[in-house]
């Protein structure tokens, strides 16, 4: 019996598997048939034929990765993937570098870094002097998938996708000099950047069936579908980590970095609400 007819069309084609974790594309499984305890023995030859042809779909697998590892590397060239970095679970957030909290309220003892690093000011600060920062992150967690259809051409996209926002404490910074502003009022600014980040994320996590139908690719071909894909949800990580630096420009430029008390209450108020009606959003 020819040897097409004993495998199921996803085993004869590539479906190629992304993940991406932290910007960097992990290698792809190995098609492997699976086994059987006590199924009939495979004839040599049959068996040949199988290798050979699963020889064949790793080599093309492998022609698909490397045209995404250079996509996401082009289209990642403004450093997405150190603000905004994707992984397949839960359980890879505890594998991340640094000291990382999933969102809470912030004490003075979050702020870890014994250095202030690089900041990001959009306006000047009375007195010169930066009381603190936060090193935040997002992680979007999800797996991209491609499968081919009946109709012989392959899908592309992200299943199972959802935000989450995090801080770095290895990365974040109190300035240890006085400073023109009070500590509590530093505290409190640091804090509505991490709000900040957990609305967004919340945002993001309602929208998330948009993204996953926006980042959506269909072609004859796995290299093409997958290649697709990628491009498109690279496109779309940089879309969201460039409307979060707008909203945080927009909370610095307003508050003048939290030393105006009164919008700085204004916008602590605001966050408030709003994180108060999109609870059931959390990631």
């Amino acid at each position: 019996m020819p040897l097409r007819r004993l495998l199921p069309v996803a085993s004869r084609r590539l479906v190629a598997v992304l993940v991406v974790a932290l910007g960097v594309l992990t290698a792809p499984p190995r098609l492997v048939p699976p086994a059987s305890a006590e199924g009939p023995a495979v004839d040599p030859d049959l068996a040949r034929e199988l290798e050979g042809e699963m020889q064949s779909d790793r080599a093309e697998e492998q022609a698909v990765w490397e045209r995404i590892s250079e996509e996401w590397k082009r289209l990642s060239a403004d450093h997405t993937p150190k603000r905004l970095a994707c992984l397949r679970s839960e359980a890879e957030i505890s594998r991340l570098q640094g000291d990382i909290i999933r969102y809470r309220p912030l004490t003075r003892d979050d702020f870890r870094a014994k250095h202030m690093g690089e900041v990001h000011l959009v306006v000047e600060i009375p007195g010169g002097r930066v009381g603190a920062h936060v090193g935040l992150t997002f992680v979007c967690i999800g797996r991209p998938h491609a499968e081919e259809l009946a109709s012989g051409e392959v899908v592309a996209e992200m299943q199972g996708l959802r935000y989450v926002a995090l801080l770095d404490r290895e990365n974040s910074w109190w300035n240890p000099e006085p400073t023109p502003t009070p500590a509590l009022w530093i505290l409190r600014h640091e804090q509505g950047h991490f709000d900040l980040a957990e609305l967004y994320t919340r945002r993001l996590n309602r929208g998330a069936a948009e993204d996953i139908a926006s980042t959506r690719a269909q072609a004859p071909t796995a290299a093409e579908a997958v290649g697709l894909f990628s491009a498109r949800w690279a496109a779309h990580l940089q879309g969201v980590r460039k409307a979060f630096q707008a909203l945080e420009d927009q909370y610095d430029r307003e508050t003048a970095h939290g030393t105006i008390p009164k919008v700085q209450t204004q916008w602590f108020e605001r966050i408030q609400r709003e994180l108060a009606a999109t609870r059931a959003d959390a990631g």
